[in-house]
């Protein structure tokens, strides 16, 4: 029977829909671990959608140390003062992001302006440090040109539900990512600078009614990553699903049907052969729940001793 039967498999698009208020209207575009995505991938998407949409490259600098002790820190110096963050995080300089409109104080990153930084209240804090004043992170000195709430960071999502901060290598077995005051933000250009690659891009289109079809667009080009559109009220995810499709079952139906009256034909006969040490057990006082199971285990050791 099961020669009749061809089982393969096909990949296709899945789209998964949530209702709910994207914190933003345009594509993200992550590999599913957090995999850098490399110089290419950017620059493909600025070739292709740059004329008409914002490309905005995310990228995370992290401690330069040996393979065999590698720092988890990055020190940021002012004066006598030092505070220690995880990693860098490299930000789009073309124009302020979402979550940089709420509690945040000073100025945005200017294109084109390189060595500069954007601190959290708390690394602020600790350096005793002000807007307008420098300092030094990975032999650079740095100017302060902002400072932006730590806990109101730690409550910001991407479109993908996961925080914008970096992943955390301390725990390399699982995808988790810092707090909010273990990084500071500096411009996408230094982070290439200082090695730094994209782990992430968004896309914002100029005309936002065109999210839905570059984002599909995009995935038909590049279905191994995540894929995430935000528009109209919606989050969509695209999704590289695998299905099975089974041909030849219609010619399973008639097989089956013989087959299963034939194995009842042969339970109903054993039962009625049995039936007078059925009305035996009965008249003993043995529940048919108690000669049910003495019939299928001398079936049972029956069989196997034969």
């Amino acid at each position: 029977i099961v020669l009749f039967t061809s089982i393969s498999s096909i990949s296709m698009l899945s789209v998964k829909t949530v209702v709910s208020t994207p914190p933003y209207e345009g594509i993200q575009i992550v590999d599913p671990e957090w995999v850098v995505l490399g110089r290419r991938v950017y620059d493909y998407l600025q070739a292709a959608y740059g004329h008409n949409a914002y490309i905005d490259p995310l990228a995370w600098v992290y401690p330069r140390g040996s393979s065999h002790i590698p720092p988890v820190y990055i020190k940021i110096s002012h004066g006598t003062r030092s505070f220690l963050v995880h990693a860098l995080t490299g930000v789009t300089t073309k124009h302020m992001p979402f979550w940089a409109y709420g509690n945040f104080s000073g100025r945005w990153f200017i294109k084109g302006e390189k060595f500069s930084c954007i601190l959290t209240d708390v690394a602020a804090e600790a350096l005793n440090v002000s807007i307008g004043e420098r300092v030094q992170v990975m032999d650079r000195d740095l100017l302060v040109i902002g400072v932006i709430d730590a806990e109101y960071l730690d409550q910001i999502n991407d479109l993908n539900g996961e925080p914008i901060t970096p992943e955390d290598h301390r725990t390399p077995m699982a995808i988790d990512h810092v707090s909010a005051e273990e990084t500071i933000f500096v411009p996408y250009e230094l982070a290439e600078l200082l090695g730094a690659s994209p782990v992430a891009v968004s896309i914002i289109p100029r005309n936002l009614s065109l999210v839905k079809d570059i984002g599909e667009e995009i995935y038909e080009t590049a279905s191994s990553l995540n894929i995430v559109a935000g528009a109209d009220n919606e989050i969509i995810f695209y999704a590289l699903t695998t299905q099975f499709l089974v041909f030849g079952w219609q010619m399973q139906i008639t097989p089956l049907a013989l087959a299963a009256i034939m194995i009842l034909n042969i339970i109903l006969g054993s039962i009625k052969e049995r039936e007078r040490d059925i009305l035996i057990y009965s008249s003993i006082g043995l529940s048919p729940f108690h000669v049910g199971p003495r019939r299928t285990s001398a079936s049972s050791a029956f069989w196997s001793s034969s």
